[in-house]
Formats: structure tokens, sequence, C-alpha cells
């Protein structure tokens, strides 16, 4: 895995197989995963980013306040 700083380009072997991309942003978007998910994993929580990349995203649940739905 290689991140820089400037011009971040991130490389991820899953499986064998290496995977490119420019930005998180890119890679979020790849991987169907919301990029303050990513990003929180990667630099908040420290995971690998393979791990932040692979983990699927948990569901939230929806909350009922007073017989009505919240969001």
């Amino acid at each position: 895995m290689d991140s820089r700083k400037d011009g971040v380009k991130i490389t991820v072997k899953i499986g064998g197989k290496s995977k490119s991309f420019k930005s998180i942003k890119e890679a979020a978007k790849a991987f169907k995963i919301p990029y303050q998910t990513l990003y929180q994993r990667l630099f908040i929580m420290g995971w690998s980013y393979k791990d932040a990349l692979t983990t699927n995203v948990r569901k939230r649940k929806k909350k009922v306040v007073k017989g009505k739905k919240r969001k």
C-alpha cells in the first residue's frame, strides 16, 4: 500500500489483484462506501486500507419518536 500526502495515490492488493486510486474519495466510490466512513476508518480508527475498504458498512436503524419515524 502506498499513500502520499500531495496527490494521494492509494494502491490496495485484494485477493491477489492490485487496485490503484487517485484519491480516498475515488476508492470509497469504487467500493460503495460513504467517504466519511472510509475517512474515519483510516484516519480516526487507524484501520489498514484493505480492512477499511472490504469491511461491510453497518446499516443504521431508524428511530421512532412519538409515533413518527426519524432519519
